[in-house]
């Protein structure tokens, strides 16, 4: 029985494999493939769509990566371009500044930037603070100009920081004389965007958008910084003096840097 089994097997192949060669076997083999061809080709183009579509939602999900690396690649650049538009501004600003004329100049400039308004109780009260401090050797009393014009006059100091008045604010004073008529005259600041000229003798007389300038009488500011221009003048016939309103020669409210003038020792 041993010996005879692995025999029957061999002649069981063998017959199989003759009668694969016959054409019988051959007209089977042909049926069956032509019935499950196009199963088996249905499968496979499935098969291949299926493989597509892995490729395609990989390829899909690649384009969205790099389009998101394309997105802040973008924003980056605009932002650098952003910088170097604020920084050329800053140049001419500081340009512009520098090509000012004061008289009897002596003494730095310091550039500072506006960071806001001042806290304040009081509705007249008109102050914005700056970034620099005591460690650029800011002092209380520096006065604060913009383009050879009057801004305003430091009043507190700390570190890194710094609070201004401005010279629309009520508390604010400062000596000052007319360009044409030569009148001399103290600015005070007012409510609004206007200031006032104050202790005008009732017989000098004042023209209508003449500059005011800073006379440097008081020690505090230096002589020739624009203050504004004289818009009208009112007077009561039985008062000694009278006042001019003066428009501002700056907008207070849309300042983003300022400069401090440091006095030469």
């Amino acid at each position: 029985m041993t010996v005879w089994a692995p025999l029957k097997y061999l002649l069981a192949a063998i017959l199989l494999l003759m009668l694969g060669l016959t054409p019988f076997s051959r007209a089977v083999r042909g049926g069956v493939s032509a019935f499950f061809g196009p199963f088996v080709f249905g499968f496979y183009k499935i098969s291949q769509g299926l493989v597509s579509e892995v490729y395609f939602w990989k390829d899909l999900r690649g384009l969205a990566v790099e389009n998101t690396l394309l997105q802040k690649q973008v924003a980056y650049l605009k932002s650098q371009t952003v910088r170097l538009d604020e920084t050329a501004r800053e140049n001419e600003v500081l340009k512009k500044q520098f090509n000012g004329k004061i008289n009897d100049w002596q003494g730095d400039l310091i550039m500072a930037r506006v960071l806001g308004w001042g806290q304040t109780t009081a509705a007249s009260s008109k102050t914005i603070i700056l970034n620099k401090g005591t460690t650029q050797g800011l002092l209380e009393g520096d006065p604060v100009i913009l383009d050879g014009n009057l801004v305003g006059q430091i009043v507190q100091v700390y570190e890194n920081s710094a609070l201004c008045r401005l010279a629309s604010d009520s508390n604010f004073k400062a000596a000052v004389v007319t360009q044409k008529s030569r009148v001399f005259g103290t600015i005070a600041g007012d409510f609004g965007t206007k200031l006032r000229l104050e202790h005008i003798l009732q017989a000098e007389n004042l023209d209508t958008g003449e500059a005011v300038i800073t006379s440097g009488m008081d020690g505090k500011f230096p002589k020739g910084l624009v203050v504004g221009f004289v818009e009208s003048v009112t007077s009561a016939p039985s008062a000694v003096e009278k006042t001019a309103v003066i428009n501002s020669a700056i907008s207070f409210t849309r300042l983003e840097e300022v400069f401090i003038w440091k006095k030469g020792q």
